[in-house]
């Protein structure tokens, strides 16, 4: 009964969402009931349109965000942001590109949302939203490099204690951005081949994970530079020892404050760090995992479902 009432809330325009905004609350009462019979105490939203690109939790672990693609009828409405007790309220906000490559969570409580595009020009597309969904900033950076058929935009988003925010592209781009401007790091994009670069804030520093050198042989390929940390100013890069997992740019790893979380292909959860724990949610085709600040709740996904978990 919980999963038709959210999946009931699941539709696809504004006001069938107004209609069913009862059902919501209903269904929001149900999952604590379960949540407390549960022993994981999981909340399972299912998506019955579109594929989720991204997931998010809050820092507090309250609210849930997923980039859904595929969701609108139109080919110029593909994708839409979509989150669950954010504020308060359930709501959509409709994704003014082609799909989204990362969501993160600034200070402030903002929103921050990374696009992506198949477009042959590279482009480096990110918004900040606020609870309601309004817009306080759009931004978009054109770095240098060929027209060559692969995806661009943003693999990772990141924002640092200045409020300055940091992108890592899906084809190796690098950027710090203050306000809407950004200081290239790595501007030159590179060939046929994609190689995100995960960016992940210490302070007023970050950490950089699978930045590379492309290497012309045998078809060509990327040859990863190892963990770097990059300090202002001017911005420098030194080569570290490695405080997160080897395969922590992998979706199925996620990253809090001082934390990290893993799922595999059997549904098993692992947290590490100063207050570790593990448990299953069972196998299905976990494809994205997301952390609160403390990894004390963790949402998995699947193309289709959303599992919120907290330590049994």
């Amino acid at each position: 009964m919980i999963a038709s009432l959210l999946r009931a809330g699941s539709r696809t325009s504004l006001g069938q969402m107004r209609k069913r905004a009862t059902v919501f609350a209903i269904a929001a009462t149900l999952v604590v009931i379960a949540g407390q019979l549960n022993p994981c105490d999981a909340a399972d939203i299912t998506i019955e349109r579109g594929t989720i690109d991204a997931v998010t939790i809050s820092p507090d672990g309250s609210t849930i965000v997923a980039a859904i693609y595929g969701w609108g009828e139109m080919e110029d409405d593909p994708t839409i942001v979509r989150w669950w007790n954010w504020s308060g309220t359930d709501s959509i906000w409709h994704f003014p590109g082609d799909r989204v490559g990362a969501l993160a969570w600034a200070a402030d409580g903002s929103l921050l949302v990374g696009g992506k595009t198949d477009d042959r020009s590279p482009v480096v597309p990110w918004w900040k939203l606020g609870a309601g969904g309004e817009v306080r900033a759009a931004c978009k950076g054109q770095p240098r490099g060929p027209s060559e058929r692969m995806s661009r935009g943003v693999a990772s988003i990141t924002e640092l204690t200045t409020g300055q925010v940091v992108t890592g592209g899906t084809d190796q781009t690098l950027a710090v951005w203050d306000g809407c401007s950004p200081t290239w790091l790595n501007a030159e994009t590179c060939c046929r081949n994609e190689q995100s670069i995960l960016v992940t804030a210490r302070g007023k520093e970050f950490e950089t994970y699978g930045e590379g050198v492309w290497q012309d042989k045998q078809g060509g390929y990327y040859k990863d530079m190892g963990p770097r940390l990059w300090s202002p100013s001017p911005w420098k890069a030194v080569p570290i020892q490695a405080s997160l997992p080897h395969d922590a740019a992998t979706k199925a790893t996620a990253i809090g404050a001082d934390c990290t979380a893993k799922i595999d292909a059997s549904g098993h959860v692992s947290v590490a760090g100063a207050h570790p724990w593990t448990t299953s949610i069972g196998g299905d085709d976990w494809r994205i995992l997301a952390a609160s600040r403390d990894c004390k709740t963790i949402a998995a996904a699947t193309e289709g479902r959303i599992v919120k978990v907290t330590p049994p």
